[in-house]
């Protein structure tokens, strides 16, 4: 089995970003489902595309929108959005109750030829904090999350040839 590395993307507050509240002061992001099938923040998908391409990532969809995929397939998405179709969308995390760690070490378990990985999200996941490159709701993952992507890929998959 040859082994590869893995980045966990969740959608919400990391390509498709905030973009305020509505009248009743929920937080509002920008959707641009179902006609367009895209999300909304395009040059954030341009750089994860681009840091999956130089680190050779295979990208795994652990966002709630994984939950819309017989609708709204998110690898056809992520591809509408500008992600490169050199960049292999591997799969998508099963629902453990929401818990994304869970969810992740399941994921982990079942593809143990992954050999490292990183998060890419806009929440905390406690058990894989030091793999975690969290986002801001508005800014997602900007130029800032992407060289915070690359330090933690070539400090961790360096150190860490296991998890």
């Amino acid at each position: 089995m040859e082994k590869f590395n893995v980045v966990f993307l969740d959608f919400d507050g990391v390509i498709n970003t905030l973009v305020g509240r509505d009248h009743f002061g929920k937080e509002k992001f920008g959707f641009n489902l179902p006609k367009a099938m895209m999300v909304n923040n395009l040059p954030n998908v341009v750089l994860l595309s681009r840091l999956c391409l130089e680190y050779d990532l295979k990208i795994v969809v652990i966002s709630t929108w994984r939950f819309l995929d017989k609708k709204y397939p998110v690898k056809e998405v992520l591809y509408n959005s500008g992600l490169s179709k050199l960049v292999d969308v591997h799969g998508m995390t099963s629902n453990f109750f929401g818990i994304r760690s869970k969810e992740i070490e399941k994921y982990l378990n079942e593809y143990p030829m992954i050999e490292n990985f990183i998060i890419i999200d806009d929440l905390t996941v406690p058990r894989y904090s030091d793999h975690l490159v969290k986002c801001n709701l508005y800014d997602g993952f900007n130029e800032k999350a992407y060289e915070n992507a690359k330090e933690l890929i070539e400090k961790s998959f360096i150190k860490n040839k296991k998890r």
